[in-house]
């Protein structure tokens, strides 16, 4: 990993960590080219995917401020891509996919609030001399990107899209209807979230109301944070799973196979288990074997300041693995890991040391990067 003997510059670079092949890995962010300190933007979400088909991925990052592409040089080093797809504001994520399969891959971008320092507004205070956070609502909604991909390994075309004032969040692809084309499911901070269904035609159609996946079945909305759009009941179809903040559950949307989806979050176990906790970026994997797809979610609260207002909620949370037994959630304690509390955010999942099975790197707020083998 990275050395400790970092200066306070370096501290908020990007990082690129290269594998050595004892399964340690070394910090090659700089030699790379991808610091993202001539952008200078608050970077906060990543796309790999190799936009130009020569081989070799491409890396995208998103931010407050502006976007980078970056384009792979084939020597492991990247350069900031001229590509058109800087987008500008507060983008949050971002992925590449091939929306209307004409072998190129276009890229989706999720714009969180319009907020600067000039219009950051005093929202009151939790308790005397605690500033609370202002909610997401009391800012102007970002516009949602879908970037074409012209084809010649240089240029995109961007479309908005009609809905603006949204706090995009996150985002995830499945092609949930059977028809070859691929859909996009939106999270949203506490207004509705999106379903983007694919026309076959290079147009999109936001379905999340008639779909039943905008809203919890209650009727309201929930702060969307993180999302997988996947079977979790081996019935051959994708399901969408939403992570959210304390009080609200973490949501299942299990898919009917007509065009809609059902609330399944309590009878699958998924409610009881999640009220109290704050999720962010979650994965279906079988880390058992089994044949089922279990549940694993980095968490922490989103205030750093929540246990002195709310002293039943805590800002460091451990790590959350629901196991899946046929359709049913209930939390298993795989190691000690998951019992220690941290301010979880990202993860992601793959097979580090080659013994065929999923391993999990899970970043955090003001700590250090943890793996979970």
């Amino acid at each position: 990993m990275a050395s400790s003997r970092t200066s306070p510059i370096q501290r908020f670079w990007n990082r690129l960590y290269h594998q050595n092949t004892q399964g340690t890995f070394t910090d090659v962010t700089e030699k790379a080219g991808l610091t993202g300190m001539a952008q200078n933007y608050y970077t906060m979400g990543v796309a790999v995917g190799d936009y130009d088909n020569d081989g070799f991925e491409d890396t995208y990052v998103t931010g407050y401020g502006g976007n980078t592409l970056y384009h792979h040089n084939e020597d492991g080093t990247f350069a900031p891509s001229r590509a058109g797809v800087s987008a500008g504001g507060w983008s949050a994520s971002a992925g590449f996919f091939d929306y209307h399969n004409h072998g190129n891959l276009d890229l989706f971008v999720t714009r969180y609030v319009h907020w600067s320092l000039r219009n950051n507004r005093y929202c009151g205070e939790q308790k005397p001399g605690l500033r609370a956070y202002c909610h997401p609502d009391n800012f102007k909604g970002g516009t949602n990107i879908l970037y074409h991909n012209n084809g010649d390994g240089r240029r995109f075309r961007g479309g908005w899209y009609r809905q603006s004032s949204r706090q995009g969040i996150e985002l995830s692809f499945a092609g949930y209807d059977g028809d070859g084309f691929t859909e996009i499911f939106v999270a949203n901070d506490s207004v509705p979230s999106f379903l983007y269904h694919n026309n076959g035609n290079g147009t999109f159609t936001e379905v999340g109301l008639p779909a039943g996946v905008a809203y919890k079945e209650d009727g309201k909305a929930f702060a969307g944070m993180g999302i997988d759009f996947s079977d979790f009941d081996n019935d051959g179809r994708p399901d969408i799973i939403v992570t959210d903040l304390s009080n609200e559950r973490y949501h299942l949307f299990h898919y009917n196979g007509d065009g809609s989806f059902r609330d399944v979050t309590n009878s699958s176990g998924l409610g009881g288990a999640t009220f109290a906790v704050s999720g962010w970026s979650t994965h279906l994997f079988d880390y058992d074997n089994d044949g089922w797809k279990d549940l694993f979610v980095a968490q922490g609260h989103v205030m750093d300041t929540i246990e002195q207002t709310s002293p039943n909620m805590k800002y460091l949370e451990p790590p959350l693995l629901l196991k899946n037994g046929s359709g049913r959630f209930v939390r298993v304690l795989a190691g000690d890991i998951f019992q220690k509390e941290w301010a979880g955010r990202g993860a992601a999942f793959g097979d580090i040391d080659s013994h065929g099975d999923l391993d999990i790197v899970v970043s955090n707020v003001g700590q250090s990067l943890h793996p979970a083998k």
